[in-house]
């Protein structure tokens, strides 16, 4: 296997440019480099690459940071939306199972299925119980 040689940011951007990126200001484009990294950023520019490895025409590396930074905080806010989600529903699960079952209902086999693998969930809830700082 061949491994390509690192490239400086300065190369990375002449890269950029080679396929076709119009890039407005290098200073700013080695900025986003260095704290992107190329090969995270380069997953944004395939919608824009042609066949041959170039790029579309009037594509520009600041449209490219601009979709990176939409796609981060649309990140942020649905992984913020899927927590709080979360936390709901095992508070509701959590409550439901005391009730119907007891608050050590889950030391109960029987309570579960066929398939649940009780010995193993209780030696892992036990590790875990363990290890927990409070």
């Amino acid at each position: 296997m061949e491994v390509k040689k690192a490239t400086t940011y300065r190369e990375q951007v002449e890269k950029i440019e080679q396929r076709g990126c119009c890039i407005e200001n290098v200073d700013e484009a080695i900025r986003c480099l260095e704290s992107i990294n190329y090969y995270r950023l380069s997953a944004y520019f395939l919608p824009f690459r042609k066949a041959d490895g170039s790029y579309n025409a009037g594509t520009s590396f600041s449209r490219i940071v601009q979709i990176y930074e939409f796609d981060r905080l649309l990140r942020r806010s649905l992984f913020s939306a899927l927590e709080e989600i979360e936390i709901s529903m095992r508070a509701r699960l959590a409550y439901f199972h005391a009730h119907k079952y007891s608050p050590v209902g889950y030391l109960d086999a029987s309570i579960y299925s066929r398939s649940h693998k009780h010995q193993k969930f209780l030696d892992m809830f036990n590790r875990e119980v363990e290890h927990s700082p409070c």
